[in-house]
């Protein structure tokens, strides 16, 4: 076929085989059907049966075109490429919930903070009656962030007849009037949020007061009250009331107490004015789950289950075993002399906490807002006990019982007891739950009094490098020390009982600075506060850099890196001010430029007297937030401080130990000893230091620096030794053993995650489009 030229469209001719131009659509192969079959037989009239494929031209029909594109090309490398898309899919798939599944999940709040536990009568007192109270606790927030604590665990404050000091609750729902009112404590919850503080809540479920209303309606037998508290019959005679059986009370005697107006008995496992409640009556459990959620509704964030294992009694009643069988009977008055079979955890006992799990678990369903449980369950010795507290693989209990483990290490200190007490509890844990360690609490004597001074940093520093979640007791992060209370001056219920058992020594009243008091109060204190505090307080610590203070400070930095804290502290030594920056990233030294000392002439040829170094006194405190990319320190600062010197000073946990106080010069060099680039040298990239002159002028008085070595990078958050061999062989042969534990970290790991699941998207998204391209 020939073309003629010169035509505005192209048209075929039957007779001679000429195809001629024509105008636009005349063309039937571009007309798209209209015509029926005309495409086609256009295709017949181009292409005869039998003849060759014609060579491709411009504006060939769609026929002649697809002539051409139907024939296959690359189909194996495509066949290839489409199931190895196919592949990749299903990999990117299994491989991103593999390692979903298998990644550990996010530390909540009680897992990547120490708790810290206050006891509101010795904590501070607003109202100068001698008494800690709620507002009190308010006032103090600021040491929570500085200590960088985000779980506080506050000790009883219901409304309460003071018997046990709180733990004889008349009032589940009620607020003390020593502690303040309800509205105090939505104020005190609500200012803790505000700072991103959680409050962990004690609870006592297992007896009241016998000043609570349903003691009151029960000893009359009123209904439904007649059996919410356990009620046997007794024998009353002028010699004494013969109990139904031998059971012993905590501290001390029978735990039957004869009720003169119901005649009969009633079970206590503590004092006398602490009625047992009867948890197998269905309306308490219900009562007991309704206060529950009163707390949870206010917003409580956690609670801490007391007395645990003594919610349920055997109903048999039979006599518990003595320690010593050859003991006679009428002389077991004391709670260790028998075994505790049918008292402590009874079978019930865990259905009665998974219970109020599915309680706390309804609560915790608002992102965020994970509502902690903790049992208090010592058992004494027998681990598995306590283990059961963890709940099963299918149904959860406490988030951790009380580890009181690590208490035993006082009476036996030494490195392979760590390893052992420490070991026993890591290889007892269920699978994928998550540990915590305890050395102190209300209950016992202060640490630096059990272990002495020497040892207190080292156990503290083991206590925060362990594994899961640190608890301390107010007062122990300075140091504090049992106090003497006279046997006139006992405020314990169990040391009246038994003046060797007296827990006062250790609740005095917090030490917060050298003034009156401790400045815990304007008056008197309802204990007698430590001698020594006017060198043992809050003020005086934050500049100790061997102190648990310091160490906790540092250490949580460490584990709170998402938002940065400032805490901005002005102290004043004499007649100097100076103000403390202490960030995550660097510390810097402030002062204000007023307050710089101008060195006076000597008087008649007589040398100027040597500047006296005073103790620094906290004037005012002051915590500033910048985001976690921040660039720049900020400027305006209390008092109008002014930024005189910066340097890196990120808190580093490593294990080599720190020198010795006499090097502390020598290991930490002024900023003018110290070359140029280095951590803390004060030196910039244009190569001049802080205190350098500027185009010849000179330079810039040095802020006063107070004695005592700052932390740096890379340096440890051992103790000092200062030459005591005890510490330093503790430190050695302590915390040596423990390194050969190991414990799967419960860290997650999601950049991990992340970067593996986008690689092989990305993969899987090249693939496709490579196969999509070869394909079109």
């Amino acid at each position: 076929a020939t073309i003629r030229a010169g035509s505005p469209a192209m048209s075929s001719d039957e007779s001679n085989g000429v195809i001629e131009m024509k105008e636009g659509i005349a063309n039937a192969g571009f007309e798209d059907g209209q015509d029926g079959d005309a495409g086609a037989d256009i295709y017949e009239e181009v292409v005869e049966p039998g003849a060759a494929h014609p060579q491709p031209y411009a504006g060939m029909p769609k026929e002649v075109l697809l002539l051409y594109s139907g024939q296959a090309r690359y189909r194996l490398p495509r066949e290839i490429l489409f199931w190895l898309t196919v592949l990749s899919t299903l990999a990117l798939v299994v491989v991103t919930a593999t390692v979903i599944a298998l990644s550990p999940r996010c530390l909540s709040w009680w897992q990547a903070s120490p708790v810290y536990q206050v006891y509101p009568r010795s904590f501070q007192d607003s109202d100068n009656d001698g008494i800690g109270d709620l507002k009190g606790i308010q006032s103090r927030l600021d040491h929570f962030e500085y200590l960088n604590v985000k779980a506080v665990w506050i000790s009883p404050f219901f409304k309460s007849p003071m018997k046990d000091f709180g733990y004889d609750v008349e009032d589940f729902r009620e607020i003390d009037p020593i502690f303040g009112t309800m509205e105090d404590f939505e104020n005190l919850l609500a200012a803790m949020h505000d700072q991103g503080l959680k409050l962990i809540m004690d609870f006592i479920p297992n007896h009241t007061s016998d000043q609570h209303e349903w003691f009151k309606l029960s000893r009359n037998r009123t209904e439904p009250y007649t059996d919410y508290f356990i009620w046997h019959d007794c024998q009353n005679t002028s010699l004494g009331t013969v109990p139904p059986n031998n059971w012993v009370s905590v501290f001390g005697n029978s735990a039957w107490q004869y009720d003169a107006e119901r005649q009969q008995c009633y079970l206590h496992q503590f004092l006398k004015e602490q009625p047992e409640l009867n948890f197998r009556h269905p309306d308490v459990r219900r009562e007991i789950t309704d206060v529950i959620r009163f707390w949870l509704e206010k917003g409580v964030d956690g609670l801490r289950i007391d007395a645990a294992k003594h919610i349920l009694e055997a109903k048999h009643l039979r006599d518990e075993p003595q320690v010593n069988p050859e003991q006679p009977p009428e002389n077991v008055t004391a709670y260790w002399q028998l075994h505790h079979d049918y008292t402590t955890t009874q079978l019930g006992t865990h259905e009665i906490i998974q219970e109020w799990r599915a309680v706390m678990d309804e609560y915790s369903r608002e992102p965020g807002r994970y509502r902690f449980l903790m049992t208090d369950s010592y058992d004494g010795g027998e681990i598995e006990k306590s283990m059961m507290y963890y709940g099963t693989p299918l149904v959860k209990e406490a988030d951790f019982p009380f580890n009181f483990y690590l208490v035993e290490l006082l009476d036996a200190m030494s490195g392979n007891g760590a390893f052992s007490l420490v070991n026993t509890w890591l290889s007892n844990m269920p699978k994928g739950r998550w540990p915590n360690w305890v050395i102190g609490n209300h209950d016992m004597t202060r640490l630096s009094s059990r272990a002495g001074k020497a040892y207190v940093n080292v156990l503290n520093m083991l206590l925060l490098t362990l594994p899961g979640t640190p608890s301390t007791y107010y007062g122990e992060e300075i140091g504090m020390e049992n106090v003497n209370v006279t046997e006139s001056e006992i405020q314990d219920p169990l040391g009246k009982f038994n003046v060797s058992m007296n827990r006062d020594p250790g609740r005095s009243p917090m030490q917060w600075s050298s003034d009156d008091n401790a400045s815990f109060s304007k008056n008197k204190t309802w204990l007698p506060v430590h001698p020594d505090y006017k060198t043992v307080n809050v003020e005086v610590r934050a500049f100790t850099e061997d102190d648990f203070i310091r160490s906790l400070h540092q250490g949580g930095l460490s584990r709170h890196n998402h938002t940065r804290w400032f805490s901005v502290r002005v102290f004043r030594t004499g007649s100097r001010r100076r103000a403390l920056l202490s960030p995550d990233a660097e510390e810097c030294q402030l002062v204000d430029a007023a307050a710089v000392p101008r060195p006076e002439p000597p008087a008649h040829g007589r040398a100027a007297p040597a500047p006296r170094l005073d103790v620094p006194r906290l004037e005012r405190q002051q915590h500033l937030r910048l985001p976690p990319r921040a660039g720049r320190l900020p400027r305006g600062l209390p008092g109008g401080a002014q930024l005189r010197r910066c340097s890196n000073r990120g808190p580093v946990l490593r294990s080599a130990r720190r020198a010795p106080a006499a090097a502390a010069e020598d290991e930490h060099p002024s900023p003018r000893q110290r070359p140029a680039g280095q951590p803390g040298s004060g030196a910039h990239r244009d190569g001049r230091g802080v205190g350098a002159g500027v185009r010849g002028r000179p330079p810039r008085p040095q802020p006063p620096r107070l004695p005592g070595p700052v932390l740096r990078v890379g340096e440890s958050l051992l103790p000092q030794h200062h030459g005591h061999p005890a510490q330093q062989l503790l430190t050695d042969r302590l915390l040596r053993p423990c390194q050969r534990l190991r414990y799967r970290s419960e860290t997650p790991n999601h950049g991990n995650v992340l970067n593996s699941f986008f690689c092989l998207l990305s993969l899987n998204s090249l693939l496709f489009l490579f196969y999509w391209c070869t394909s079109w």
